[in-house]
């Protein structure tokens, strides 16, 4: 059904302290990712300290058995992760949307095919 959690690929992104920035991006085009990895700078690089949580930590809901289980499976590298979106929708509308230029780099959006993506390289514009 559409509430079937589905995984993704995303990569190129510039690193691993980057990885925040893919996550958000493809989190307000195409729907919910359900990991609670940061959806911001780690707080020692943010030009202003703001005492605002992390939305990934505010906006949590308990996970159903089914998501819990892909989210369960983290895997990343230096230039991809791995991500649930919460719904067949959302992962589609990620990969339609696919690439997105995001500071700087295309990242790209793919379906998890249970194998890591060929390369794990960062993809400059």
């Amino acid at each position: 059904g559409p509430h079937m959690p589905t995984e993704v690929i995303l990569r190129g992104y510039r690193n691993a302290q980057h990885q925040y920035a893919a996550i958000n991006h493809y989190e307000q085009i195409a729907g919910r990712i359900c990991e609670d990895y940061p959806r911001e700078p780690p707080v020692e690089s943010r030009r202003y300290k703001s005492e605002l949580r992390d939305p990934a930590f505010t906006h949590r809901r308990a996970l159903t058995p089914e998501e819990r289980a892909k989210v369960n499976r983290a895997m990343s590298g230096e230039h991809w992760v791995k991500v649930t979106f919460e719904s067949a929708e959302a992962a589609d509308k990620a990969v339609y949307s696919s690439p997105q230029l995001i500071q700087g780099h295309l990242v790209y959006a793919e379906y998890y095919k249970g194998v890591p993506p060929a390369q794990d390289e960062a993809i400059p514009d």
